[in-house]
């Protein structure tokens, strides 16, 4: 008996025709990307929990409290910078393969390319978002810090269509019809609650909680749903 959880990620338009592809999408395995999606937002978090601590003083004296403004991008700007700009890096990789690993499980409706392209632009935000964000006070941006602001820009609108346009595509899923609306709402809040999240008083890191209750809560419960379908009870779908 064949399952996702053994199963090549595959490239043909329809999951019941797709064929295995050959080296790396060989290796990576539905069940693969799922553990890429579940694992990305968790690292990413840790990494930014521990930097927030260990470069404290250092956020403090360019005027950045991690504990009221959130200041993520300033991390890579401190000496353990080469730290964040990794996590930054790593996610975005692995927010890419799980958006393979997605696409291979849901019907290919043109909701759910849509969903799949802002995924992707989701996740090449933090590749190309690694790039230091040269924001220190009085610093002016090059380069690298153009690029972090267009691709930080990026991946901050993808959190709209990403969990939406899926959540239409999932209406029409078996697979994933139970989460449907979850995705949808949550869609549809992403632009609301960073509006409110960014008006609040500085008394604690609003942004820090937008990012986990939206698009990270969102990629990891999606993520542990592929998981799930990946388990050797799981036929491969006909």
């Amino acid at each position: 008996m064949t399952t996702w959880s053994d199963q090549p990620i595959k490239r043909a338009p329809s999951p019941a025709t797709a064929t295995p592809g050959g080296g790396f999408f060989r290796f990576l395995t539905t069940r693969r990307a799922a553990l890429a999606g579940m694992l990305g937002p968790v690292l990413w978090v840790s990494v930014l929990i521990l930097l927030d601590i260990l470069q404290y003083d250092f956020l403090i004296s360019i005027g950045s409290n991690p504990l009221r403004t959130a200041p993520a991008s300033e991390n890579g700007m401190g000496p353990y910078g080469w730290l964040y700009v990794a996590s930054d890096f790593v996610l975005g990789v692995l927010v890419v393969l799980f958006a393979v690993g997605l696409w291979r499980t849901v019907k290919h409706t043109i909701w759910a390319r849509l969903g799949l392209a802002a995924q992707l632009a989701f996740g090449f935000g933090f590749l190309f978002g690694a790039a230091p964000c040269e924001c220190l006070p009085g610093q002016q941006p090059g380069l690298s810090g153009q690029i972090h602001t267009v691709a930080s820009l990026v991946l901050l609108l993808a959190t709209i269509p990403m969990p939406f346009f899926m959540g239409l595509a999932f209406r029409s899923d078996e697979h994933w019809q139970p989460y449907a609306w979850y995705s949808i709402l949550t869609g549809l809040l992403a632009p609301v609650l960073f509006v409110t999240a960014n008006n609040l008083p500085p008394i604690f890191s609003w942004f820090y909680l937008w990012l986990l209750a939206i698009p990270y809560a969102w990629l990891v419960i999606i993520a542990h749903h592929l998981w799930q379908l990946t388990q050797p009870s799981n036929q491969e779908r006909a």
